[in-house]
């Protein structure tokens, strides 16, 4: 079971996140716990979960740090949105948020590895790396 964690650049103090969750086998598994921890500096969070081929969100929506059960068919998958506000959006600082997915105890993962994940993003004046000279 991996998940996979993306920053998705929205509007100018909204953060989203997106977390794949995919069942790569061999086994179904029922009732697997997907949790992120989202970064200091993030408020008014919210989350969705969308079930892919395969998959099923036990949990579909929530606030503050997604902690859901999905079922997943090997192969299957399931998308969680992740939207929070920048509680400070002028304050550079580098925000990073994980995700990891939890096999029930009757499931064995062959490879737990690859159940964690994160993605980070920068904050404010710096936040793409360049700033271009005042023009006079």
């Amino acid at each position: 079971i991996e998940p996979v964690t993306e920053f998705v650049p929205s509007t100018e103090n909204e953060v989203q996140f997106i977390v794949v969750v995919t069942n790569s086998g061999p086994s179904d598994v029922i009732e697997a716990v997907v949790a992120s921890e989202l970064g200091a500096g993030l408020v008014d969070i919210d989350w969705t979960c969308e079930a892919g081929p395969g998959g099923s969100c036990v949990d579909e929506a929530g606030t503050d740090d997604v902690a859901g059960l999905v079922d997943l068919e090997t192969g299957g998958s399931a998308t969680y949105l992740i939207t929070s506000v920048l509680a400070d959006p002028d304050s550079d600082q580098d925000i990073t948020s994980s995700a990891i997915i939890v096999e029930p105890e009757n499931v064995s993962d062959p490879d737990i590895n690859n159940n964690e994940d994160e993605a980070a993003i920068r904050t404010g004046v710096f936040a793409d790396g360049f700033e271009s000279p005042p023009i006079p």
